[in-house]
């Protein structure tokens, strides 16, 4: 099992402790961090904001006419929930919009970096960029943690 602070941690190895960092330690380093935001926002909604994420969740299901576990919805199994076709990114950005718009607007800001960093091969990533990226990353941890 690993705690979703680990991928951080992986995400700063790359991006700090070396000295020659390339272009792939400053992508994978955004993807692990934004990995790692997205699992400690899960965590952290899921138990401080639980019937907010759980609305969110069952609305999506019915809009789209999907029959589903109710035991396993109600336990925001994400696993279950994407087999499901549940954007479960979309739904902790939802609720975190309701709560704090800044931090969803840094949430979604890091999901599109680990967008670019995996699918955009002709754009360009460089050490000071990133390690910028992955210091906000870690205060939108510190800051979604404490909600």
């Amino acid at each position: 099992m690993i705690d979703p602070i680990d991928f951080f941690k992986q995400a700063e190895r790359l991006i700090n402790t070396q000295s020659k960092v390339n272009e792939t330690d400053c992508r994978s380093a955004l993807s692990r961090g934004y990995y790692s935001l997205y699992h400690v926002t899960h965590e952290s909604l899921k138990d401080k904001h639980h019937n907010d994420v759980l609305a969110k969740v069952k609305n999506n299901l019915r809009q789209r006419d999907i029959k589903y576990d109710k035991s396993l919805v109600a336990n925001l199994e994400s696993g279950y929930l994407a087999k499901l076709g549940v954007n479960y990114h979309k739904i902790l950005l939802d609720v975190l919009n309701d709560i704090c718009p800044t931090l969803a607007q840094y949430f979604k800001g890091a999901r599109d970096d680990r967008n670019f960093a995996d699918y955009e091969l002709k754009m360009s990533f460089t050490k000071p960029e990133t390690q910028l990226k992955i210091q906000e990353i870690k205060q939108t941890i510190s800051n979604i943690s404490s909600l």
